[in-house]
């Protein structure tokens, strides 16, 4: 629901739909620094309901169309390169790069390796999504794995060796 804000500003149906359910208790709004509303299911367990019977492919549906109106009106803030490179990746759809390395690098600064993870272990050979890769696996303590990362960058000749120190 978080990203529904964006897509159904002029939507007065939905509008009108979102009201309703913020008053039966099962959404809320919020105002968010920058102007925009904001949506959210009441109880995270009401959205784990949803998923459960929502099937993957229109999972992946939803995910890629949330994607591409956050990517058309522009990433605000920290969260939204974070969500749009997540929702990226839950959609089985690519984004560029540094999208995604600048996503997982801010997850990693706010103490979320797991996502990092999450953010590049699919995301291809990029160089800066391996090197994002091996730092999460580092700050998981999944030493052994960062180490093999590196060396598919250094195998990769996408650097010199001497970069590569310790393995």
């Amino acid at each position: 629901l978080e990203l529904l804000s964006s897509a159904v500003a002029a939507d007065v149906p939905m509008q009108r739909l979102l009201r309703e359910l913020e008053e039966q208790a099962l959404v809320r709004s919020a105002n968010d620094p920058d102007g925009r509303i904001s949506y959210s299911l009441d109880h995270p367990m009401q959205g784990e309901v949803l998923k459960t019977h929502c099937p993957l492919p229109m999972q992946r549906d939803m995910y890629r169309r949330i994607a591409d109106a956050m990517e058309a009106k522009g990433l605000a803030g920290p969260d939204d390169i974070i969500r749009f490179a997540l929702y990226r990746n839950l959609s089985g759809t690519s984004a560029a790069p540094t999208a995604i390395s600048d996503a997982a690098r801010l997850a990693s600064a706010s103490y979320n390796a797991r996502l990092a993870e999450q953010l590049t272990e699919s995301a291809g050979e990029d160089i800066l999504i391996l090197l994002a890769l091996a730092d999460a696996q580092h700050r998981l303590g999944k030493y052994t794995q960062a180490a093999e990362t590196l060396r598919r960058i250094e195998q990769g000749g996408v650097i010199h060796p001497s970069f590569v120190v310790g393995l």
